[in-house]
Parts: structure tokens; sequence; C-alpha cells
């Protein structure tokens, strides 16, 4: 931080208070300035058009400032210079500016929620979903990683003087608020890799096609490279590093790298990251054929992201000269504070999708689709034994057709084969599909393993099993082996395919996220775990029973 060049801007308000020595209630303040001050007010004074005694002509006297300003600049040090600023300041009533106690509370605050977001993530994953995948790994390093930031904004920055003017501190906590200021900016660089990972994973899960996941797998790589890259610049980006922490005194010898630019460049570089990985899923989006509605709330959802690169925007406009301020515990106050913003934020954004989830299991009536709601409603009001009239009864038409209590529900109801895949016990690499028929409505497809087609994995036979169940719609006994698939937390790969008339089933992360039909799936599932289903409401073919 070039103080030493600017340090004396700070003094324009102030430095002809002293002229008041010749009265005695100003004495004390013109005897304790710094001497090299003391000489550039003296030869400034026969310039001045204010009296001796008027000390609010004199502080506002700007030729004046101007022309003590030029000669403290000249002639003394940076320490003195803030010596000299805080007296005057102080004889000019000058107010007492103070934005900590908002960072400590916006910080605390932010770091509270984050980490209540994450451990709802994790409860979910741990005791509904049963599967942690790599994105929630990663969004917990994040986190790990958000811990020691926010204890550093606010037991080292806000501590020493963030929010405060430089001249009102002692020089012990400058050199501490600089030092922590360079420990929090690496940080920074880290969080920020970390989150754009943890949302890159995420879309491993969701996208099964070959092309766009190679598209990921090459942001992944890119994001990788950035992150390093920026780390290392920020940790040896001063030598020696100390120099970095003491260069703003102008009594120390070193050299550093244009710390403005590396700013910049990281949040230049950041931004436009984000609209990448923006464009991946409204892209894949387009592809889909979904009621307008559900395209734009599955838009929606992906789009919240968005305010993440708001912030960072916003951050990168008080990016503009915060390495050469004069004032750096007052003016940086705004690249700390949206940098806090952005990452935490981030990381509820992040989670937000899980949130949903959550939501969704405990308020099913309100939240749930409408194939989440028939049968979280069919099974509570006495499932299959026909006791209530909640039990759907399968009409072997044409049409599949569903009715309650002899009635028709409606023409648009139909069989749909689930694909459900499990690992062989017998033979190692290879995995049990099975066709499952159940009964539901016609209805579009939500957001779900994005894609509109055939999937395939390693092997080529997991398109075999989507072309058995498309064939096999509304039928019994389709059976098939798929060579054993890889994939980030072993979801993403895990499933074949899903065709017009089945869709894929397996107890994966994906799926979660999946249509109305993977919902209504795992409705299914779950209950049929518990003993709840009748051979005349779910019709299983050979294959493995075992647990998906």
């Amino acid at each position: 931080m070039k103080i030493v060049t600017h340090i004396l801007a700070l003094l324009l308000p102030a430095l002809l208070m002293p002229q008041l020595a010749a009265g005695a209630v100003n004495g004390a303040v013109f005897g304790e300035l710094p001497s090299c001050a003391l000489k550039c007010l003296i030869s400034s004074l026969g310039e001045s058009s204010c009296p001796v005694t008027n000390t609010t002509c004199m502080c506002l006297d700007t030729k004046l400032q101007d022309d003590s300003t030029t000669c403290i600049l000249a002639n003394c040090t940076v320490l003195e210079a803030l010596s000299a600023k805080n007296i005057t300041a102080v004889g000019c009533d000058q107010p007492i500016r103070s934005k900590n106690a908002v960072f400590r509370t916006t910080s605390t605050t932010l770091g509270i929620i984050t980490g209540v977001f994450l451990v709802a993530r994790f409860m979910y994953r741990i005791f509904v979903a049963r599967s942690i995948g790599w994105d929630d790994w990663v969004a917990l390093i994040a986190t790990v990683v958000g811990v020691p930031s926010s204890i550093i904004n606010i037991q080292g920055l806000a501590a020493n003087g963030l929010g405060r003017d430089i001249w009102t501190l002692p020089s012990e906590e400058i050199y501490r608020f600089v030092e922590f200021f360079y420990i929090i900016e690496v940080l920074y660089f880290t969080d920020v890799t970390l989150l754009k990972l943890t949302i890159l994973f995420f879309y491993l899960r969701i996208f099964p096609t070959q092309g766009v996941r190679r598209v990921i797998w090459g942001s992944i790589g890119f994001v990788v490279l950035y992150g390093l890259t920026f780390i290392l610049v920020g940790i040896f980006q001063c030598h020696p590093i100390s120099y970095y922490w003491t260069n703003w005194d102008g009594q120390h010898t070193g050299h550093c790298l244009n710390i403005n630019a590396i700013g910049w460049a990281n949040a230049a570089i950041s931004i436009a990251l984000d609209f990448w990985m923006l464009a991946i899923p409204l892209y894949q989006l387009r592809k889909l054929r979904l009621h307008w509605k559900k395209k734009l709330s599955v838009c929606f959802m992906f789009t919240v992201g968005t305010f993440v690169t708001v912030v960072s925007i916003l951050r990168l406009h008080s990016l503009l000269d915060f390495a050469n301020s004069s004032n750096p515990t007052w003016d940086n106050y705004e690249v700390i504070n949206w940098s806090t913003i952005e990452i935490n934020v981030g990381i509820i954004c992040a989670c937000l999708p899980t949130t949903r989830l959550i939501l969704v299991h405990f308020f099913p009536r309100v939240l749930g689709s409408s194939s989440q709601r028939y049968y979280n409603n069919y099974y509570n009001s006495g499932g299959p034994n026909g006791n209530s009239q909640g039990g759907p009864n399968n009409s072997r038409g044409g049409g599949g057709g569903l009715s309650r209590g002899g009635g028709a529900m409606g023409s648009r109801a139909r069989s749909i084969p689930l694909v459900s895949t499990t690992s062989s016990r017998h033979h190692k690499g290879t995995n049990n599909t099975t066709i499952t028929t159940i009964n539901a409505h016609d209805e579009e497809d939500d957001i779900g393993m994005m894609h509109d087609g055939t999937r395939y994995g390693r092997g080529g036979n997991a398109s075999a099993a989507a072309r058995g169940a498309r064939d096999g719609a509304g039928a019994v006994g389709s059976h098939a082996h798929s060579a054993s698939l890889g994939g980030p937390g072993g979801s993403a790969d895990s499933a074949g395919a899903q065709a017009s008339n089945g869709i894929m089933y397996s107890k994966s992360y994906a799926v979660e996220y999946g249509s109305e039909y993977n919902d209504e799936a795992r409705l299914v599932y779950e209950r049929g775990q518990q003993g709840n289903h009748s051979k005349s409401d779910l019709k299983s073919s050979r294959g493995s029973e075992s647990s998906l």
C-alpha cells in the first residue's frame, strides 16, 4: 500500500489548527505536532487570510491546507504525518467515523446462517438421502475454510481498525490489520475456488450426457488451475512476504507485484466463470420438453446464483484503487465486506437445491409435485387394501388407466416402468438392472437427469436396459445386466437412461433432484420397502430385490 505518496491528503481538513498556539486554549495542540509538520505550518502562515485565532477559518482554508500538505509530503514520514493528522483532526472537531459494529454484525450473522444451511444439507444427505457426493464434501471444505475467515474478520480485522480512519489507530494495530488482510486475501482466493467447484460437481450429478459432462470436467480443470494460480500469487506477491504488511510505513525495503492488478484479474475471471457456469444449465434446459411454467421454475432455481455474480460485480467496483489507498482501514471496508457477503451467499445458494428437498420431504402436500402428493395421500389413506378412495386400481386398458373406487381418474394416467440398478453380489464389476411397473399420471417431466434421450455409460449395456424399459411399458419381466459405471460420488453414472415411457431410478442425489416421475418412483420404492404394496399395484420383474 503506497501510503507514502498519498498520506498527506489526509491532512487537508486540519493542518492549520495549531496556528491557534498563540492562544492558551490551543497551545497544547500546537506543542504536540511533529517538528516537521510544525515547520510546514509556520512556512504556510504568511499566505493565509485567516486570523490566527479563527479556528473555523483555518480548518476550512483549502489553500493553506494544500500548501501544508505539499510541505509535509516532502519533509515528514508516514508515521509523523498520521500523528499530525490525528492531532489536528481533534483540534478541528472532526467526527470519529466507525463502521466496525456493522461489519461485526454482518460477518457473524452470515457465518451462522451459512453454518445452518450446511448442517441441514448434511443432515439430509446422511439421514434421508443416505448418500454424500463430491459436491457435498467440497461445500464442507469451503465452509471449513470460511470458519477461520469469519474469526479473522472479527478478531483480526475488526479488532485492529477495520471501518475506522487509519490516523485514529496506533501503529501496532495498523501492522496487524495489514497482516490479517494478507491472510484473508489468500483465504478468499481459496474459498472462491471451492465454491465454484461445489457447483460444478453438482452439475455432474444432474447432467448425464457425455457432451456436457466433458464440458463440466473441462471447467473443473480450469477452475482448479485458476484457484491454484491466484493462491500462489497471493502468497508470494511480495518479496519478502512480510513486506506486504510492513511497506505501508515507508521504512522497510522490498518489492511487490501490482496488487491492484492481481485483485482485478481475480475478480474479472471469477465473474466470467460465473456467467459460464450459469450458461451450462440454461443451455441444457432449452433441450428439455417441459411445460413453460416448469422451465421457468427450473430456470429460476439456477439463476438464483446470479445474485452471487451481482455481489462479485459490486466487490469489483470496490477494488478500483484498494491497494493504493491512503486510508486502508477505512477504504478497504467495502472490499472486505463484499468479499464476506460473496462467499457466504455463494455457499447458501449452493445449498438451496438440498433445502428444497428438505422442504418437500417435510411438507409434501404443500411443496411436492402432484405425483408426490398423490402417492403420499394414497399410502397414508390405506394403500392398496381398498379401505379408502385413495387406492389406485390398475386398469389394463390401452392407456394404463388409473381409477379410484372403480371410477376413472383420467385418460392421461398410464403405467411406467421403473429401471433400478443394484450391485451384483456374485459378479464384481456388474450391476443388476430391474424393471418395475407402476401406475402414474402422464404429466410433464420436471427437471431431473437433465437430458431428453438415451444416456450411455461405459460398456454400452445401459442403453439396452433403457430400450428394455421403453419397449416394456406396462409389461412385466424385463431383466438385464449392465457394466459398472463410474462417476463422482457413484451416482452420476449409476443409472442407465430415461426414455419416453420409462425412467431410471436409483437412490442417488441426481434422482432426488429429478423429475416428478423420479420423485414418484422414490416414494413408491420407499413404501415398497415397508411392505405396503400389493401385487395389483406394483408389478416387479425378476431380478435383484436388494436395496438400490
